[in-house]
């Protein structure tokens, strides 16, 4: 499951920039057997931006649940931005799926409170 700014390229960590390289990956793994057998992987993708396209500290756990639900995701990409990822890494603590993000640089995600999240 991806949760990132669908838009908005002032965020490192926007689709934009991001997709391009989460597509090479999933096509170079599935592609090669020899790296995860017998698995092939897909994502699904959720905007974590408002109406406004800021990151948002209550759409990002919506779309968190939305995914969990509709996907059952063994990890998450994102969110990047510390508020929304301070919610959603509640989320994959308590759902024990690992949530991976370039961003959430608070100093509380480092304190163990958070052991799902790896930065």
């Amino acid at each position: 499951a991806v949760i990132l700014p669908q838009s908005n390229i002032n965020y490192p960590w926007a689709w934009p920039r991001v997709g391009p390289a989460l597509d090479r990956a999933v096509r170079t793994i599935n592609s090669d057997p020899t790296l995860l057998p017998d698995h092939h992987l897909t994502y699904a993708f959720k905007s974590s931006e408002n109406q406004d396209g800021i990151c948002s500290e209550s759409v990002a756990p919506l779309m968190a649940v939305d995914l969990k639900l509709a996907y059952n995701p063994w990890a998450f990409i994102g969110p990047g931005c510390s508020y929304t990822a301070s919610p959603v890494g509640f989320f994959t603590t308590h759902w024990d799926v690992p949530m991976i993000t370039a961003g959430a640089s608070a100093v509380e995600f480092y304190n163990g409170v958070y052991p799902s999240i790896t930065n």
